[in-house]
């Protein structure tokens, strides 16, 4: 993080933890993912869904204001 100094630093990925946390050592925003509804997320993966397949999923992004 330190030669990022003057860049905007993103966190992106599915399994990116949606902590305000991150912030405080240098994150600008995270996009990860949260999940809303546990039964159609339980299926989709059971049927051997891809990450783009999976229902009851929300994509979030938190930026640092």
């Amino acid at each position: 993080m330190n030669l990022c100094k003057e860049a905007y630093v993103l966190l992106v990925g599915p399994t990116s933890p949606l902590s305000p946390i991150l912030f405080d050592h240098g994150i600008d925003a995270i996009c990860g993912s949260k999940v809303i509804d546990i039964e159609k997320v339980t299926r989709s993966i059971s049927e051997g869904a891809t990450f783009k397949e999976i229902t009851g999923v929300k994509l979030l992004t938190m930026a640092k204001c």
